[in-house]
Parts: structure tokens; sequence; C-alpha cells
């Protein structure tokens, strides 16, 4: 399917199996979905709840992996003389890094913090 505005921005002509116009303050907007326009003038499909949270999921993911192997560094560092904060510090770190993705409300928590022990 294609949506695109018409020329003067009144609604949006979809092509598809069936074509057919949608002016702007028809409710059909809210059922297909539709948010505001990009620059190419094309309609930006609206992500339903669900698609929306597995993608919030995997970028948390992708952080969260990241945090891991930047904690699993800094904790190399502590231990060998030549890093920031305790070792205490960076496996309680990694302990929460690792519990995240199991918060009830994930991913839409806080995401862990590390603290550094002066």
């Amino acid at each position: 399917m294609v949506i695109k505005w018409n020329s003067d921005k009144s609604g949006v002509n979809i092509f598809g199996e069936e074509n057919m116009f949608v002016p702007v303050s028809n409710p059909m907007w809210k059922q297909l979905g539709l948010t505001a326009k990009d620059e190419a003038g094309e309609i930006l499909p609206y992500k339903t709840i669900e698609e929306s949270e597995a993608e919030m999921a995997t970028d948390e993911r992708a952080w969260r992996d990241a945090e891991l192997l930047r904690a699993d560094t800094e904790l190399n560092k502590v231990q060998d003389g030549d890093g920031t904060g305790l070792v205490s510090d960076w496996r309680e770190y990694r302990c929460a890094l690792r519990k995240y993705p199991k918060q009830p409300d994930f991913p839409n928590g806080e995401r862990p913090k590390v603290v550094i022990t002066k």
C-alpha cells in the first residue's frame, strides 16, 4: 500500500488493491493508523503498540548489551589498578543490566545506572 498526500494536503490518496481518497477530517485516519507526513510527502503508517514495544525492546537490549561490554571493560580496568570505582560498583551494575529486560515495565522502565564509589 502506498499512501500520499493529495495536491492541496486536504487528505491522502491510498493506492493498493483498492484506490481511495481519505480526507484529513475522516475518522478513518485513526483506523488506518496514519500519522504526520514525512519530507517526501508520503504518510508514515503508525506502528501498533505491539510493534512499537517490540522495537523499543530491541533497542533497549542493544543498549544493554553495549553497556555490559563497557562494564566488563571497566571492571577489568579496576581489577588491573587502572580504572574508576570499585570492583563491586561494576559487578552490581552488570547484575542490574542483566535483570533490566526482566522488569515488568520493560522496555519503558528506567535504565540501570552505574554508581561509582569514590
